[in-house]
């Protein structure tokens, strides 16, 4: 099977989502917006379900690729976390298909992807990953001595509950205030976990 063919696939599913949401969008129109035949797409996915899947896999990777340079560019630990929690919360304001996952198909959807395969790992790299920054601030003597996954779960919830219900409430903030938010959060948890003596 072909690479190139599978993010065909991909790459139109997006395109439609972003435009239509999820439920209005079918497997025939994915294929037609890729160029293949309806069967072809069935090669490469069980069902519209599992495109969504791979395509909020998709996503995440490309976010994440394109968020580590940033982290390990940062001076400390400190910082590095603030921007990996500024970084998470602008990808999900300012990505579209997150903006449209969150915003359309969040609970339906996203709580099948959270229950799925591909959808388990990714959220339990996700934790680790915060959860080595945490253990890293901490054994260098930045961060008080917490438990690293409950706040990395803590934080990851708040980020993403802070966007969402941003999304919900579009009409009262604008999107300059949005990212406000999001940055008073941000300060707010990387300070309650500093120690006072590395303030």
């Amino acid at each position: 099977m072909s690479e190139d063919k599978r993010d065909r696939i991909l790459d139109a599913a997006l395109c439609l989502i972003n435009r239509y949401g999820f439920d209005k969008t079918t497997v025939s129109e994915i294929a037609r917006e890729a160029g293949i035949a309806k069967g072809t797409v069935y090669l490469y996915f069980q069902s519209k379900d599992e495109i969504y899947y791979a395509l909020l896999a998709r996503e995440s990777n490309r976010n994440k690729e394109r968020i580590i340079p940033k982290l390990q560019a940062a001076a400390d630990p400190v910082e590095k976390l603030r921007l990996f929690l500024l970084e998470v919360g602008m990808t999900l304001l300012e990505n579209e298909f997150a903006r449209q996952t969150l915003k359309r198909d969040y609970l339906p959807r996203f709580q099948g992807y959270a229950n799925s395969d591909v959808g388990r790992q990714h959220g339990d790299e996700g934790v680790a990953f915060l959860v080595a920054m945490l253990e890293d601030g901490m054994a260098k003597g930045y961060f008080r001595n917490l438990d690293p996954t409950r706040v990395a779960l803590v934080m990851y919830n708040n980020i993403s509950s802070l966007v969402l219900l941003s999304m919900l409430m579009e009409d009262m903030y604008s999107t300059e205030e949005i990212k406000e938010l999001i940055r008073v959060n941000a300060d707010l948890m990387v300070h309650g976990l500093v120690k006072e003596d590395a303030k």
